[in-house]
């Protein structure tokens, strides 16, 4: 594992064990069940129970929300066919992917120079600099991410 990889390891670890610690900042009400959760081919960063008795499953991402969005959904599929094989019952689930401040950070840092970049250039109407930069916090900041028609919310912790 290089240097990177390294610290992108280590963000996760700290994110997993927060969300784990304080489920609450995920979901009001959650408690937390299992980190590292396997169940047959996952392993789920961080399994809670919802107020309402649902399944909360919990992926923690340092690239993009849209990477684990999928994930989240192959999860939460995972887990209502399980239920229903074993125990002949429906369960219901839903998902977050969990973005750790260090990587929000990071982005906005990226954005700042950008900004700043894009100023430096004097041709460049300061509206359009706007709609840029704005664009690009949307896409790097989404509340939610959809998943072939599965929707997944994201927090930022």
């Amino acid at each position: 594992m290089n240097l990177m990889e390294k610290k992108e390891q280590s963000i996760h670890n700290r994110a997993r064990d927060l969300v784990f610690e304080s489920p609450e900042l995920v979901e009001a009400g959650a408690r937390s069940l299992a980190k590292e959760f396997r169940l047959r081919d996952c392993a789920i960063d961080v399994l809670l129970k919802a107020q309402d008795g649902a399944l909360v499953v919990v992926e923690v991402n340092t690239r993009k929300p849209e990477y684990a969005a999928w994930q989240v959904k192959k999860y939460c599929e995972t887990i209502r066919q399980t239920a229903l094989d074993i125990f002949d019952k429906q369960l219901e689930s839903r998902g977050y992917v969990v973005m750790p401040e260090e990587w929000k950070r990071e982005k906005h840092e990226m954005i700042s120079q950008l900004q700043e970049s894009l100023k430096s250039y004097k041709n460049i109407p300061e509206c359009v600099i706007t709609n840029v930069i704005n664009k690009f916090k949307s896409e790097f900041f989404p509340s939610t991410v959809e998943e072939s028609g599965f929707l997944v919310q994201v927090r930022y912790l």
